[in-house]
Formats: C-alpha cells, structure tokens, sequence
C-alpha cells in the first residue's frame, strides 16, 4: 500500500473502534439517564455488565484467547493468520501473487474509491482537476502507486534479495516492547533463511517506488531529488505506522468487542494470511 492508502487504513479503522466504543459507553449512560427520570422499564442489557467485566480481565499482552492471529478460526472463521509459530518462507509464486492479491481485496479497492473522494474534497492534488474527471484522474493514479509499491516492495525486491514481505506479528510480551517491535520491523524483515535483518526490500524499494512513480506523474508535481526521498522517507514511516495497526488490531477490537464480521474484514486486510501476502 502507498502512505495515503495506509494513512486512510488507518483512520477508517480507528473510526470502527472509536464508533464501537461510543455505542458502548452510550447504553449505561441512557440506562443511567432513565433510572433518574423513574423509568423501571427500560434496564440496560446484561452483555453490557459481562462486557465490562471481561475488559478488566484483559492482560497487557493478550495471549491466543484474546489475538486471532494465533489461533483465528476459533474466533472468526478456517483462515490461518500468520505468526511466528506458524511462519514459513513464502514461495516465488506466492510473493508475485501478493501484488495482485492485494490490488483484488475488496477492502483495497473501497480504500482507493473512498480515498480518492476524499483527496479531491481536500484537494489535495488540485493539478489533477475537479469533478468526475479529476476523480478517475486520483483514482488511477492511486491506484497505479498500490501496484507499484506492492510489486517492488512486496514481490521483486523480496525475491531478488530473498526477503519475506509480510509482518509477522509478535504478539506477546509488554505494550512497549511490542510497539518497538513493530516500528523498527519497517527497516528489519525475516529472511528466507529465518533469520531477521536489514530489509533492503523495504528500503532500497521505498526509494525504488518512489523514482518509479515520477514516470507516471511526470510533470504534474516535484518530482526532484529531495521531493522524490522526502517521498520514499514517508513510504518507511507509514509502513511503521501500519505495522502498529497490524501488531495490535485484534487486541483493540477485542477490546471494545468489535463486530465480528468488521474485526474480521479489517484483520484479514492489515494482517497477513499463512497462504498468501
């Protein structure tokens, strides 16, 4: 994904828990409200009283019973979400099937359609132009940067310099250590051998994508030396940004108990699968 796909992954994913949240808080507020008006007929549900003593079971550090990635389909459905008891080295064929795997999921092309309408409301990139045109003109171009950055970040480097591309989640241990960890897993991947260390995949192919892109923006922006690293430095920091969202979405949709179908949809897009990128 480009940084303004994930930054959109981002806030649309904050925005599903921070809504489940509301909804949450609002249902002992309303039982609270009618209480102090003398209503005996309305009692607030008693999911809402198991809910709140559930959250106070919660670790620091869920275990399997509390992360999908481990154990998925005892929660949501059959998927097998990747991890490192289950990791394994992807295959040629699997790392080039990523970049089109990613550019079919559903949740990556409602991304770029609602990304795009949301660049033009902003205007964000006023030399592509108002209207319908202007929003087709985004929307390619949005889409043009999903199938570079995947292909060279996600499948050419990683076969060339024999890397995995895929984060595999730590889940275990404190909060801080597992933020860490996620952060600094945007300049260190797992190589095929097992072993983790420097990710020229990542890096070499941020600034790789980056010159790529001027080819097809050529014209329409900055596209010179500075403008094109500042770019590439930005593809790095939102990868680590995204790593977070992959490292502890499912404690945060347990968390606030989110929809099953939606914790589902939002894991199985920002997580990878054990079969696939």
């Amino acid at each position: 994904m480009t940084p303004r796909l994930k930054c959109f992954t981002l806030v649309t994913s904050l925005t599903l828990l921070v809504g489940a949240s509301a909804a949450q808080m609002s249902e002992p507020s309303r039982a609270q409200f009618f209480t102090q008006q003398g209503d005996s007929a309305y009692t607030a549900p008693q999911t809402l009283a198991m809910t709140t003593q559930s959250s106070r079971d919660l670790p620091d550090a869920p275990s399997a019973a509390y992360s999908t990635s481990k154990d998925h389909g005892k929660l949501h459905d059959d998927t097998k979400m990747l991890s490192e008891s289950n990791w394994r080295p992807l295959t040629t064929k699997e790392k080039f099937k990523g970049t089109s795997d990613d550019l079919l999921n559903p949740f990556t092309q409602m991304s770029l359609l609602a990304g795009a309408r949301f660049s033009q409301a902003i205007n964000d990139r006023p030399y592509l132009g108002p209207g319908v045109p202007g929003y087709f003109r985004r929307y390619g171009l949005d889409t043009a940067d999903v199938a570079n950055v995947d292909f060279i970040q996600g499948s050419l480097f990683p076969w060339m310099f024999h890397e995995d591309p895929r984060y595999i989640p730590l889940d275990e241990g404190t909060r801080k250590r597992r933020a860490f960890y996620a952060m600094t897993r945007a300049v260190i991947s797992r190589k095929d051998s097992g072993r983790d260390g420097f990710s020229k995949s990542e890096v070499f192919g941020a600034f790789a994508s980056s010159g790529i892109s001027n080819l097809y923006y050529a014209g329409d922006r900055d596209n010179g030396l500075r403008a094109s690293s500042i770019r590439a430095v930005s593809n790095i920091g939102s990868n680590a940004a995204m790593n977070l969202l992959k490292e502890f979405w499912p404690d945060m949709a347990h968390k606030v108990k989110l929809n099953n179908w939606i914790s589902t949809l939002v894991e199985k897009t920002v997580r990878s699968e054990t079969n696939s990128d």
